[in-house]
């Protein structure tokens, strides 16, 4: 029986050395963009060196008339000034673990989502959103429509993202 072929989107990433590396680092806050409708498009997650790792979503068309979110990553070199920053549990300024979050939707296996935890156990979820283009983002701050996953989280698969990997 030969093997059905699934495309994979793999999550878009700008910056030096491993994702893998980036997305476990210490985060001492965060900064959000809220659109004027009220709905988050990008979340920065700020390290003890000042450096930021930004995160937002875009759409890749899958079938006609249908999109699926997937993650892109910025590494920057600093905030811009006008970022506003908001705390975060101090548990995150120490090596974190990350896991990605995966959904299959239509032959199309997609890295929709990533969850930071801290060793506590506290964790950040950040991902693609129902509505294009923006993110969902639960564990940092409470405020109307900042959680609203395009896909229920129990259809994620959720995997571990070891350090080593690219």
């Amino acid at each position: 029986m030969r093997g059905i072929d699934v495309e994979t989107l793999t999550y878009g990433w700008e910056g030096p050395g491993p994702l893998a590396v980036e997305v476990t680092k210490p985060i001492r806050g965060v900064s959000i963009e809220f659109e004027p409708h009220g709905k988050p498009m990008y979340i920065t997650l700020w390290r003890p060196d000042g450096s930021g790792l930004r995160v937002h979503s875009e759409a890749h068309e899958i079938a006609q008339r249908m999109e699926i979110g997937v993650l892109r990553f910025t590494h920057l070199d600093s905030p811009s000034g006008s970022e506003m920053m908001l705390p975060i549990n101090p548990e995150f300024n120490q090596q974190i673990d990350a896991f990605r979050l995966v959904v299959h939707e239509s032959g199309v296996k997609a890295e929709s989502g990533i969850v930071l935890r801290a060793k506590n156990g506290s964790e950040i979820t950040i991902a693609a959103a129902a509505f294009p283009f923006m993110i969902a983002v639960d564990g940092v701050v409470q405020r109307p429509h900042i959680f609203e996953p395009e896909y229920p989280m129990e259809d994620f698969e959720r995997l571990p993202i070891r350090a080593g990997e690219s």
